[in-house]
């Protein structure tokens, strides 16, 4: 992997030096989650950063991810694959969850997305939430007292947590862009 793409609307989870002394590069692009879908500049800046390091980098791989890998990645490598790789939205969505199941569970992100790129009539009804999601703490990118980790107060443990949390994200990064390796290939 070339390039990580952090979707997280937060430090919290990802620590650009530990990232980059991989020799991966880091870029952030944040995202706001709790219920806003990644707007129209979001979408045309991720596609825009992928396009450009395929261009510089054609072997490499980009990684992408936000707090589960779910909702705001799923939708940015939908909305890459079908402008960018002449994909349906259906083809897309249904991809996206197949490589990272169950895909994009916010009925409210498979909604836009079939605005964006299809008739949001077919828009189909979102699968049943993970065992591990809980609405309450879905997107988990501000501390439970409403302050951003990176803020002066906030707990300290996350650092150990933060490099154990990477090591698990990085395997599902790889699972997730695989679809863009195919698709290069096609």
């Amino acid at each position: 992997m070339g390039l990580l793409v952090d979707l997280t609307n937060t430090s919290r989870f990802y620590d650009r030096n530990d990232i980059e002394k991989e020799g991966i590069k880091y870029i952030k692009l944040q995202c706001k989650g709790h219920g806003e879908c990644p707007t129209t500049e979001n979408t045309e800046t991720f596609i825009r950063l992928c396009e450009r390091f395929n261009e510089r980098n054609p072997p490499e791989l980009i990684g992408v991810h936000c707090t589960h890998g779910f909702n705001r990645t799923g939708f940015l490598i939908c909305a890459f694959l079908v402008e960018k790789m002449d994909w349906s939205i259906e083809a897309a969505v249904a991809t996206f969850a197949q490589a990272r199941p169950p895909g994009i569970y916010k009925g409210d992100y498979l909604k836009e997305l079939f605005r964006r790129y299809g008739d949001i009539e077919e828009a189909p009804p979102p699968p049943l939430l993970p065992d591990w999601c809980f609405e309450d703490d879905e997107d988990e990118d501000e501390d439970e007292d409403g302050k951003k980790e990176s803020e002066p107060g906030s707990s300290a443990s996350f650092g150990k947590r933060r490099k154990e949390r990477l090591k698990l994200v990085m395997s599902e990064i790889i699972i997730v862009f695989t679809i863009l390796a195919i698709s290069k290939d096609s």
